[in-house]
C-alpha cells in the first residue's frame, strides 16, 4: 500500500488571539469637571488594534455631583485635543488575569452619564499587565498583511519545540522507504517551514497563522487587513514605550517587511511572554495597519531562501535601527512604489533622498571645492572682477531701490562658487559615500548621448525635482518625453532602495524596479563598466 504523506499533519496551536478581550472592574477619572466613574467593563481590541472600552456605570464620585458631566467647554488647547469631551486622565480595568491601563490619550464622545448608563472610551495606547511575576523571555509581534510568496523558509530543529510555535512539528515514521521519507519530509516542510533570524545570538522566527491561506484570500479579495503571521524574538527588552521613539523596534520590522514585500505590513500590538509562553504583558500600540495594496517588493522571497528572516536579522543588528530618519526615508520609498501621480511619486523619491542627505551632511555643497586648485584660483579672480564691475554700476546709480538690487547681485556674484543647495549633487555625493558607481556610468553615457535637457546627471535630477515641486507638474509634449522622465524616476527609485538596504547591512539579492524588473545580486551591482541601459537609460 502506497504511503500517503498528507496523513502527516501538524497540529495547530491557538495561543495567539487575533482579537483581544479583557473583562473586569473599571475606574475612569476625569479632569474638567473632576469626577470618577466605576463599574463592570469590557475591553475589546480588533485585529487592527483599535480599542473600545465599554463601562456600565454603577458608581460615580464628583465634588459637584449635580453638575458633573463627560462634556465640557474647556479651553482652546483642551478643545483642540479633546473637543468638548471631559478629558479622561486615568483608566484602569482590574481583571482576574491582570490589570489593563489606558495611556495618555483616551478619547470619548462626551455623552451624558449617570447610573445605569454605558460609557465608551477609546484609548489610543494602553497596556495589560498579567498577574504574574515571571520575567519576559520572548516578544511576540502579530503581523497584519505579511504575505510573502512563496513561503520558503527553514526548519530549525532547536525551534521545533519552541513554546510559541503556531504549529507542532509532526514525526515522520522511521520505517518508511527512502523515497517516501523524502516526500513526507517535503510535506512537513511545506506545513512547518519558518523564516528565522538571530538577535544577540539567540534565534527568532516568523511563522504563518494556522489558517494562513484562508486569511490571505480574504485580505486580497476584500483589500482589507488581517493578521497573517507572527514574529517571535528573544526579549532583548521587557517593554516598549511610545515616548521612547528609538526604542519602538517593531516599527523597524514592519516598515522593512513592507519595503521587502511591497504590501503595507502592520502590527496591532506587541506581547511579552515568559519561558513557557504565558502572557506577561501586552503593549497595545498600533504599529501601522495599512489596508492591502500591492506595489513593488524589493525582496520577493524567491530571490533568497529565508529572505525576510535574514533581512529582519540585519535590521535588528543595524547601528541606525530605531533612528527616525531611516523610518522616514523608508516611508518615502514605500510611497514612491504605490499608486499615485507621476509627480507625487517623484516627490516622494526626492524627499527620501533629502532625508538621507540631511542625515549624512550632503544638503549643502561647496562648489569651488570640487575644482582643481588652479581652477579655484582662476574662478575666484573672475568672480571678484565681475563683482567689482557690478559694484561700480552701483556706485553711479542714484535710485535707492536699483542701488540695493545691484549691491545684492554683486554679493551673489562674488559668492557664486561657494555653498549651494543642489539636489542632484547631494544625491551624487550620497551615492559615492555608499560606494555606488552610478555617477561614473551616467556621466560617460550622457557625454556620448546627451539628455534632452542638455544637463549632466546631477543637473537632470535637480531639474526634474524643481519641475515636480515648484511647478507641480512635468512638462512633456510627446510620449518620448514621458519615457525620459520615467527612466530617471525608475533609476532614482532603484538607487534609493540600494541606499536603504545597505544602511541596514543587507548584502543579499534584491529586485530592482528598473524595467524589465529583475534580480540584482546585491546593492553594489553597479560598476564603472556597467552599461547605462541596465540603469534604464537607452
Amino acid at each position: 500500500m502506497t504511503f500517503d504523506p498528507s496523513t502527516i499533519v501538524s497540529t495547530p496551536r491557538t495561543w495567539l488571539k487575533t482579537r483581544v478581550r479583557y473583562d473586569g472592574a473599571a475606574r475612569a477619572e476625569f479632569a474638567n469637571p473632576p469626577g470618577v466613574i466605576e463599574g463592570p467593563a469590557t475591553v475589546c481590541f480588533n485585529s487592527a488594534g483599535a480599542c473600545r472600552v465599554r463601562i456600565a456605570v454603577e458608581h460615580m464620585e464628583a465634588p459637584d455631583r449635580e453638575n458633573f458631566s463627560l462634556r465640557t467647554a474647556g479651553t482652546l488647547g483642551t478643545y483642540l485635543v479633546h473637543g468638548e469631551a471631559n478629558p479622561c486622565t486615568s483608566l484602569t480595568v482590574k481583571t482576574d488575569a491582570g490589570v489593563f491601563t489606558g495611556g495618555d490619550r483616551i478619547i470619548h464622545d462626551g455623552l451624558p452619564t449617570g447610573a445605569g448608563k454605558l460609557v465608551e472610551l477609546r484609548p489610543l495606547q494602553s497596556r495589560f499587565e498579567a498577574a504574574t511575576a515571571a520575567p519576559a523571555k520572548y516578544w511576540v509581534l502579530p503581523l497584519a498583511n505579511f504575505m510573502p510568496d512563496p513561503w520558503s523558509g527553514d526548519i530549525i530543529p532547536q525551534l521545533a519545540d519552541h513554546p510559541l510555535r503556531m504549529r507542532s512539528s509532526p514525526t515522520i515514521p522511521d520505517d518508511l522507504p527512502e523515497d517516501e521519507r523524502t516526500w513526507a519530509g517535503w510535506h512537513v516542510y511545506h506545513q512547518t517551514n519558518i523564516f528565522t533570524f538571530l538577535l544577540n545570538g539567540e534565534p527568532g522566527f516568523i511563522e504563518r497563522m494556522p489558517d494562513y491561506d484562508k486569511r490571505v484570500k480574504r485580505v486580497r479579495r476584500r483589500r482589507s487587513r488581517r493578521i497573517t503571521a507572527v514574529v517571535v524574538g528573544p526579549a532583548h527588552v521587557q517593554t516598549v514605550d511610545w515616548s521612547d521613539y528609538e526604542g519602538l523596534f517593531p516599527l523597524d520590522i514592519v516598515s522593512m517587511l513592507s519595503l521587502a514585500t511591497g504590501t503595507p505590513v502592520g502590527a496591532p500590538w506587541i506581547e511579552f511572554r515568559d519561558e513557557k509562553g504565558a502572557l506577561v504583558r501586552c503593549v497595545h500600540i498600533c504599529f501601522g495597519a495599512g489596508r492591502y495594496e500591492q506595489a513593488h517588493g524589493a525582496l520577493p522571497d524567491h530571490l533568497l531562501r529565508n529572505g525576510p528572516g535574514y533581512l529582519i536579522g540585519k535590521v535588528l543588528a543595524a547601528p541606525d535601527r530605531g533612528k527616525k530618519y531611516l523610518r522616514v526615508a523608508i516611508n518615502h520609498a514605500l510611497a514612491a512604489a504605490t499608486r499615485g501621480t507621476l509627480e507625487s511619486r517623484f516627490i516622494s523619491l526626492c524627499r527620501g533622498f533629502e532625508t538621507l542627505c540631511r542625515r549624512h551632511g550632503f544638503i549643502n555643497q561647496d562648489l569651488s571645492a570640487r575644482l582643481e586648485p588652479s581652477q579655484q584660483g582662476v574662478l575666484k579672480t573672475l568672480l571678484q572682477e565681475v563683482a567689482g564691475k557690478i559694484r561700480a554700476m552701483r556706485n553711479v546709480e542714484t535710485d535707492p531701490d536699483r542701488k540695493a538690487v545691484l549691491d545684492t547681485i554683486a554679493g551673489r556674484a562674488q559668492s557664486a562658487g561657494q555653498t549651494e543647495k543642489s539636489f542632484g549633487l547631494a544625491v551624487a555625493d550620497l551615492a559615492q559615500m555608499f560606494g555606488f558607481q552610478d555617477a561614473q556610468v551616467l556621466d560617460a553615457h550622457l557625454s556620448a548621448h546627451p539628455h534632452p535637457t542638455g544637463k549632466t546627471w546631477p543637473g537632470i535630477l535637480t531639474h526634474y525635482r524643481a519641475a515636480a515641486t515648484h511647478d507641480a507638474y512635468f512638462e512633456f509634449a510627446q510620449r518620448e518625453d514621458l519615457y525620459t522622465i520615467l527612466r530617471v524616476m525608475n533609476h532614482l527609485h532603484d538607487l534609493l532602495l540600494r541606499v536603504l538596504l545597505k544602511t541596514v547591512g543587507y548584502d543579499g539579492p534584491y529586485q530592482s524596479p528598473i524595467p524589465p524588473v529583475m534580480q540584482r545580486p546585491s546593492a553594489d551591482w553597479v560598476k564603472p563598466t556597467t552599461l547605462a541601459g541596465l540603469l534604464g537609460y537607452a
